[in-house]
């Protein structure tokens, strides 16, 4: 079963013994990135406030979003209608769709009265100086800037065939085997949306320490866990 596939059955599972509160707001921004700082993700809201996130800088699968959802009949319904768009093949519903999940799994944790542990570094967690050999699914500068002052291997996967290249230390490649040689991979919560996420966790190496970063990675963990628990 895939990640999406057990992330629906939880919102269902969460909405069968809470009932979920209906969806009141969906912010969704143009996908046309500005040095002037637009919004870098949108956001579904429920009538509780809780919130969930997405992504939206993917490029051209989410240009438009805007007025292809804006009459949609979302607004009022529960939020497990937006969440099933997690099953989509397109990368404008699966944003939408994971932002929902996002929102129930908020909506679940503020029930429970259960707090997120803080990250203990900027990195979530990975301590970058003892690392030898950095994965990275998704191309994040400022991280290989930081690895490369401290003299570390990265090797970032990247779909976007133009940014390959190997320079040193640092290798951009869209050969998800070269994650085999890493210590620890740092991932992006994006591959929920381009529905490559269960592809790059079966290339996980053996051993490694994993995290996943961004705002769209605010969803149940269970799913995850259960894959990397034999890493």
């Amino acid at each position: 079963m895939s990640v999406s596939r057990e992330l629906l059955g939880l919102c269902r599972r969460a909405d069968a013994a809470l009932t979920l509160p209906k969806v009141s707001v969906l912010a969704i921004p143009e996908a046309n990135p500005t040095v002037g700082g637009a919004p870098e993700f949108g956001m579904v809201g429920l009538e509780d406030d809780c919130a969930g996130l997405y992504y939206a800088w993917l490029g051209d699968t989410q240009k438009n979003m805007p007025a292809k959802f804006a009459e949609t009949p979302f607004i009022g319904q529960s939020p497990l209608h937006l969440a099933a768009l997690l099953e989509s093949n397109d990368e404008a519903d699966r944003s939408l769709g994971i932002a929902a999940v996002n929102a129930i799994t908020r909506f679940v944790y503020r029930r429970a009265a259960f707090q997120e542990p803080a990250a203990t570094s900027s990195v979530g967690g990975i301590d970058l100086g003892k690392t030898a050999h950095l994965g990275m699914v998704g191309n994040f500068p400022s991280l290989v800037a930081q690895a490369g002052k401290r003299g570390i291997r990265v090797t970032v996967i990247e779909r976007k065939t133009h940014m390959l290249r190997k320079d040193g230390d640092l290798e951009i490649t869209a050969d998800l085997d070269a994650l085999k040689l890493c210590d620890a991979v740092i991932l992006t919560g994006s591959t929920l949306i381009n529905d490559s996420l269960d592809d790059v966790l079966a290339a996980m190496p053996v051993g490694a320490r994993v995290t996943m970063i961004g705002p769209t990675c605010g969803f149940f963990p269970d799913p995850l866990l259960a894959r990397l628990c034999c890493f």
